[in-house]
C-alpha cells in the first residue's frame, strides 16, 4: 500500500489473499487492462475489507473496512473494482457516506 497513492478513476482492490491466489489476481487485472480500463491497484498485505472478520468480531471487521475506505478515498476514485464478493459487501455499508461506487468486475464488464 503506498504512502500516497496514486490518483486514478478506478481503484482495483486486490483483497487480502493475492498470495493464495495469485491466478484470479492476474486475470483481473488482465481484463481490466484488456477492456481499456486504468487503475491503481489497492490490497494485499493486512489491506483488507474486514468483510469475513464482520462475520465473527464486528468491531475488527468495521475497523478493518474504514482503513480501507480511507486508503480508496486517497486516490480519489469514482469507481472499486474487486472480484471478491465479500469485499463487495464490506463497502456497502460506507456508500452513502462516500462518493465513490464499488462495481464487481462483471459490473464493469456489463456496462
Amino acid at each position: 500500500m503506498p504512502p500516497q497513492p496514486e490518483k486514478a478513476e478506478n481503484v482495483a482492490f486486490l483483497g487480502c489473499s493475492p498470495k493464495a491466489l495469485p491466478h484470479n489476481i492476474f486475470a483481473f487485472l488482465d481484463v481490466l487492462k484488456r477492456m481499456g480500463i486504468s487503475s491503481v491497484t489497492l490490497g494485499g498485505g493486512e489491506l483488507c475489507c474486514g468483510g469475513l472478520a464482520n462475520m465473527t468480531n464486528p468491531p475488527v471487521g468495521q475497523s478493518l473496512g474504514q482503513i480501507l475506505v480511507e486508503e480508496t478515498i486517497k486516490t480519489g476514485a469514482d469507481y472499486i473494482a474487486n472480484t471478491c464478493p465479500f469485499c463487495a459487501l464490506a463497502f456497502y455499508p460506507y456508500l452513502r457516506r462516500y462518493s465513490f461506487k464499488v462495481k464487481g468486475i462483471a459490473d464493469k464488464i456489463n456496462q
